[in-house]
């Protein structure tokens, strides 16, 4: 008898269920940042700069466009492997000093 009947229906309820948490979760943490952005622009910017204060959806527009403009802030998209180069253990690096034996000088 095949006890695993309906076993894939279980795992596609679980992968949906982890993308609609991490939609959820991603969505909070944006509406998050746009409380701080705000909150830190009404401090700072009209004392520094004189510029005028701004409302909760114009500091989320903010996060939003600087995640445009500025992309995933250094980390590497999933999906996308880092290409790893691995330099062999007799190159030195031109930018050290090295002793006569070919230890780095410090």
């Amino acid at each position: 008898m095949n006890c695993h009947h309906g076993h894939g229906k279980g795992k596609a309820t679980l992968v949906l269920t982890h993308i609609f948490g991490g939609i959820l979760m991603a969505v909070a943490i944006s509406l998050l940042f746009g409380f701080f952005v705000m909150v830190l622009w009404n401090q700072l910017m009209p004392d520094i700069f004189g510029l005028k204060t701004i409302t909760y959806w114009q500091g989320a527009g903010l996060v939003i466009l600087s995640r445009l403009l500025f992309g995933t802030a250094g980390h590497p998209k999933h999906g996308h492997k880092q290409k790893c180069t691995h330099r062999n253990v007799t190159d030195q690096d031109p930018c050290v000093s090295h002793t006569a034996e070919g230890e780095p000088q410090v």
